[in-house]
């Protein structure tokens, strides 16, 4: 369910980001921004190293700051720069006050509070593998003490 929640997630938030980019710029060129976007988010996604990450984060901050659309698509970035560095999505904030809409910073809002749910989704799912492990364990044990005291009281009897 974890790869296909944050799908479901970031379909939602994109959705909302080109909607939103569409009544902005009716006229700009709308899927070439969209494209990169996708896949820089794809590239967070996919990559592990922490260096390539804030690279990423910085070239979409430097976009950002030279195309005023993509400021648009910041709640998307938003989401994976919560889960990646948790402090550092306060640094978002001035990017977004750049090409100010308030349904984008509503938008970015809404994306770090769908990561945190996430964060905490993921950590109950993480403790109740390890309880379910715990208990497994516990019952193999039980059935292999029991089995050592029927053969046991077999002896006695015998």
């Amino acid at each position: 369910m974890g790869p296909m929640r944050r799908f479901l997630e970031k379909l939602f938030i994109v959705s909302f980001c080109l909607y939103n980019t569409y009544k902005a710029y009716p006229e700009e060129n709308l899927p070439l921004y969209f494209l990169i976007v996708i896949i820089i988010s794809s590239l967070l996604e996919i990559v592990d190293s922490k260096k390539i990450k804030g690279f990423l984060y910085i070239l979409f901050g430097a976009l950002a700051l030279y195309y005023e659309l993509f400021v648009l698509y910041i709640p998307v970035v938003v989401y994976d720069l919560h889960d990646d560095f948790n402090i550092f999505t306060v640094f978002t904030v001035p990017l977004i006050f750049t090409n100010y809409y308030p349904i984008n910073l509503l938008l970015s809002i809404i994306s770090v509070y769908i990561s945190i749910i996430t964060k905490k989704h993921k950590e109950i799912l993480e403790e109740n593998i390890k309880a379910r492990d715990k208990i497994r364990e516990d019952s193999l044990l039980l059935e292999k003490y029991n089995e050592q005291l029927k053969k046991d009281r077999k002896k006695i009897f015998i």
